[in-house]
């Protein structure tokens, strides 16, 4: 019998027909997101966004405002190999460019129980700002549903109220919707986890920014263009990239709820969660955004890694989606005149007419948000996003 045995699975190996591994994302577990203007819209926020994830990095998957998240699955279990450069197990792409981060909480699991569900012990990756003082591991929130597009009001474990503020861009209901997420209570949905502070510089509302953080977070460092995906950065180099960019995770950071470290040899589910309950004026919440999760361990030759540090060079671009979402709320969806498109920064990055402002013009702009401010103060506002 052995023999036999021992014949398929040869025959099966010549022939092509065992499976290789895949580096991605096998099968999305679960996705439950807060509210938040993507939220009930595609392609980020609607019942389809989070198979976006699986099989490469180019998902689109909002996670809405804190403790919204999404559970991730393989195909295999990624090894907790401190042989991988830099000790790094798996990289996680988001969609973060320079001066704007919107940080999520990572947390891993191993199947102990091998039923191939997330239902063992979650342990989070400690990431750099998780012993500050304003960080809270246990921190809770109830949003309740304004029956239609309005502000999503929120009610925290310390009595403390706010919203989730709708923007004239996004007039969608931005509180889940049945339609999209039938099994989440319609009346009000509660989350908890680990709530960070982040970096936020909101000191002139018409250019708010969101600083990365050090290292530990999704969606918080911009991917680069030209490298094998499974070339991961060193989380050690603040600042330089040596690889493919992104967020690159070690389960060596793994504690449990006491902030105690644990050990484990392999994790088979990756858990983000927005980490942040914070308003950003006219960009919205922050919302941790998910594109794609690699595992930056030997699957393969192509994975072969070169560890010469590189810095951040210009790559040929992948097709950008563009989307220009105009402000009402100084009245007459009008375009007018001449507008400056200026980034997050401040800067005016380019200069166009009215009859300019669509999508073959602004595709020369880089990855980001920009506001597009009218010189006639009667036109409307707009806000860009290229993705």
């Amino acid at each position: 019998m052995k023999q036999i045995y021992f014949f398929i699975t040869t025959f099966l190996w010549c022939s092509g027909l065992l499976m290789a591994q895949s580096p991605y994302v096998a099968n999305v577990l679960e996705y439950k997101p807060a509210p938040g203007q993507f939220i009930n819209s595609s392609p980020w926020g609607d019942a389809s966004s989070a198979q976006t994830l699986i099989g490469g990095i180019n998902g689109t998957v909002s996670l809405g405002a804190f403790g919204g998240y999404v559970i991730l699955g393989f195909d295999h279990s990624i090894e907790n190999d401190p042989a991988n450069p830099y000790g790094v197990d798996f990289t996680i792409f988001g969609n973060p460019f320079t001066g704007w981060s919107e940080p999520g909480i990572v947390y891993v699991m191993k199947d102990e129980n091998n039923n191939g569900q997330a239902d063992d012990t979650w342990y989070q990756l400690k990431g750099s700002d998780y012993e500050l003082p304003s960080t809270d591991a246990a921190y809770s929130i109830m949003y309740a549903n304004p029956g239609g597009s309005f502000d999503v009001p929120w009610r925290d474990y310390h009595n403390i109220t706010g919203v989730v503020k709708a923007n004239a861009y996004h007039t969608q209901p931005y509180y889940p919707s049945p339609t999209h997420f039938p099994t989440m209570n319609q009346r009000f949905e509660r989350y908890g986890g680990t709530l960070i502070e982040g970096n936020v510089d909101d000191s002139n509302p018409t250019y708010i920014q969101s600083f990365a953080l050090d290292y530990g977070y999704a969606d918080n460092h911009p991917k680069q263009g030209g490298d094998p995906l499974t070339q991961p950065d060193n989380p050690a180099t603040i600042g330089i990239i040596e690889g493919a960019g992104g967020d690159a995770m070690k389960i060596e950071w793994a504690i449990d709820e006491s902030g105690n470290t644990v050990v484990l040899d392999q994790i088979d589910f990756v858990k983000i969660q927005t980490g942040m309950n914070r308003n950003c004026g006219w960009l919205g919440e922050a919302s941790t955004e998910v594109c794609g999760v690699v595992d930056v361990g030997p699957i393969g030759q192509s994975n072969k890694i070169n560890l010469k540090a590189t810095t951040v060079s210009k790559t040929k671009q992948a097709l950008k989606r563009i989307l220009i979402l105009p402000s009402n709320d100084g009245g007459e969806d009008k375009k007018a005149g001449q507008y400056h498109i200026c980034n997050v920064q401040g800067d005016v990055v380019m200069k166009v007419r009215a009859s300019e402002l669509n999508e073959s013009k602004l595709v020369k702009l880089e990855r980001g948000i920009y506001l597009a401010k009218p010189a006639d103060d009667a036109a409307a506002l707009y806000k860009i996003m290229v993705e």
